[in-house]
């Protein structure tokens, strides 16, 4: 491989020069693991100025392709940094497609007059290595001193054996320039087509709402829905788990009046958000009908105030329901597994939402929870007060579970103690509110923390994957026994439905759990019903 590789002293020392600079742009714009993940992507370019070209060939080729890749990733990182440190936001977020797709050239060119500070802090720097590039490439001549052999084949192996990892591994390939930007020109342009859609559909939903609608309560109440993120009830002390990571909400379930109801046997259908959703949002009107998305509007059809508060940034659930509320406040504005929003967050806009005088009011709050990674859901301080020693470790231990699932179980359970403090913020905020009001909280899907496999995260080949915590609080007090029987998310609709008082045509109250006809049915799941007993 060496051969085709030159040894030249000037090659190296700019391929050098080119590498040092680049990190240091990467630096500037992102966390370490995610600046090394960018820098990566740019080792073909510097690889093709190691290139060894027979003389007679035309060098001009490998040096233009160089330095054309170069300063694509140059005003890639840029873009990215200008995004991130300004607006805590990425390229592909629906805060930034929705701005660009809402966004004419005359409102742009306001834009960057009224940012134009921002702007130059990250223009300069990137236009300073886009010339400094150009100028050590262009004058790029092989001469008569070498690096040893060694030095030369290290720096090559480096380069390729990162670039392979860099290119071969999903989650690093995705944020390559090439690869990134024409997909997102064309989210762009899908955001345009789904407005109009979207428009179209809500304004037919909500008729859809108002034409199924039979019986509304008249009294007010508040209604606080909590949807959670990748929760394991088997790592809640409030489910007894050994480690105390749900003291406070263990505490409330004690001394709230009325009591807090913890369903035992809580399953998600799916394993994923985006269908989770779904499962919980859609239901079919008619015994024989398609699934709808019509929770929403029955619930504006009966009068109530929507409000949607989120810490997740998802174009999907935005558009197919999010936009069904009056007033939506999304507080996450990056993406994917690295983003870091802490839940707290929601604390200070649920607290104004609950201030609203409105009579009906149906408030949903979406956490990221335990989003892998793990240990970016709790501020890094945050408190530990068992011992490294512990039971559950000891139990990872004898099962043969590899130090990483160990060490990220570890990590899961600091974000468990984490995700109990906000439940217990966002229960006591509703229990201060005064008149009738319900708090109910799951999560979307379960997850696999070691217990099962040697690994962790989305499970959808096991239970864990599917069991989730299920919390409901109301006052005043209902004469029933929910938390005793099974409870599946595709039947929270008419669970939400029947806490306030909503009746529709064709309903089914053999799918509420909070009615006296309920009857459980085990989802169509091969793994749910596995795991039941009911593989029929």
């Amino acid at each position: 491989m060496f051969r085709f590789f030159t040894t030249d002293r000037n090659v190296c020392r700019t391929a050098a020069v080119i590498l040092f600079a680049t990190l240091l742009l990467a630096l500037a714009a992102f966390s370490w693991r995610r600046a090394l993940q960018v820098w990566g992507l740019t080792f073909p370019f510097v690889l093709l100025l190691l290139l060894r070209i027979p003389d007679g060939k035309p060098r001009f080729v490998a040096k233009a392709l160089a330095w054309i890749g170069l300063t694509v990733s140059f005003l890639d990182i840029g873009v990215r940094g200008y995004l991130l440190h300004t607006y805590e936001t990425d390229p592909g977020s629906s805060y930034v497609l929705e701005s660009v797709a809402n966004t004419t050239s005359s409102e742009g060119l306001e834009f960057l007059q009224n940012d134009w500070g921002g702007i130059l802090l990250w223009t300069v720097p990137v236009l300073f290595l886009i010339l400094l590039s150009l100028r050590l490439i262009a004058k790029l001549r092989e001469g008569d001193r070498s690096v040893s052999r060694w030095a030369a084949g290290i720096l090559v192996v480096f380069l390729v054996t990162v670039s392979a990892a860099a290119y071969g591994v999903r989650p690093w390939r995705r944020f390559s320039p090439f690869l990134y930007w024409p997909g997102w020109v064309a989210d762009v342009e899908e955001v345009k087509a789904n407005w109009a859609k979207t428009l179209a559909s809500r304004d037919a939903l909500l008729a859809r709402g108002k034409a199924l609608l039979t019986k509304a309560d008249a009294g007010p109440r508040t209604i606080v829905w909590v949807i959670g993120e990748s929760i394991n009830p088997k790592a809640w002390s409030l489910y007894g788990y050994e480690l105390d990571t749900t003291p406070e909400l263990r505490g409330l379930s004690q001394t709230l009046t009325p009591p807090l109801e913890v369903f035992e046997n809580a399953w998600s259908v799916s394993s994923s958000t985006v269908a989770s959703f779904e499962d919980m949002f859609t239901f079919a009107a008619t015994e024989k009908g398609p699934k709808e998305n019509i929770l929403l509007p029955l619930f504006r059809a009966a009068g109530y105030r929507i409000t949607w508060i989120s810490n997740q940034e998802d174009v999907a659930i935005r558009q197919q329901f999010a936009s069904l509320a009056d007033r939506s406040l999304f507080l996450n504005k990056l993406g994917g597994r690295s983003s870091v929003s802490l839940d707290e967050k929601v604390i200070g806009p649920l607290r104004e939402a609950l201030a609203d005088p409105a009579p009906k009011h149906l408030v949903i709050v979406h956490l990221i929870g335990a989003h892998p990674h793990y240990r970016l859901r709790a501020p890094e301080d945050y408190p530990e007060v068992w011992t490294p020693d512990n039971p559950v470790e000891q139990r990872l231990e004898e099962k043969g579970r590899s130090f990483l699932t160990i060490e990220t179980r570890e990590d899961y359970d600091r974000t468990m103690r984490y995700h109990d403090h906000i439940l217990a913020e966002t229960l006591k905020l509703t229990a201060a509110r005064p008149g009738p009001v319900t708090w109910f909280y799951l999560s979307d899907h379960g997850q696999e923390i070691g217990d099962l496999a040697d690994r962790t995260g989305h499970a959808a080949n096991l239970p864990s994957g599917y069991r989730i915590p299920v919390l409901l609080w109301e006052r005043p007090a209902a004469d029933r026994k929910a938390a005793s029987e099974n409870f599946r998310t595709d039947w929270t609709a008419p669970l939400l439905l029947d806490l306030a008082g909503i009746e529709w045509k064709g309903e089914d109250p053999t799918d509420s759990i909070v009615d006296p006809s309920y009857h459980w049915k085990t989802p169509e799941n091969a793994v749910i019903r596995k795991a039941l007993g009911d593989a029929s």
